[in-house]
């Protein structure tokens, strides 16, 4: 099993399961149900399309409060 977390994240983000969710490399498996996350670019704020590098947000229950995220 695979996962990524951190502490403002009380917990895990994500986790991966099986042989079937640990094959493609350098993934962190899927998101757990109570989590939403995006890419940006970290000096334009804007989305990012699924492939490319940029800055992680997430947020969901179990995230410390601190700056709001604009998620749409």
């Amino acid at each position: 099993m695979k996962g990524y977390g951190l502490s403002e994240s009380t917990g895990p983000v994500s986790r991966s399961n099986g042989p079937e969710e640990i094959r493609r490399w350098g993934s962190a498996g899927k998101l757990t149900p109570s989590c939403e996350s995006k890419i940006v670019d970290p000096d334009t704020s804007d989305s990012l399309p699924p492939g490319h590098q940029g800055e992680l947000w997430i947020r969901g229950a179990t995230i410390m409060k601190g700056k709001t995220l604009d998620f749409n």
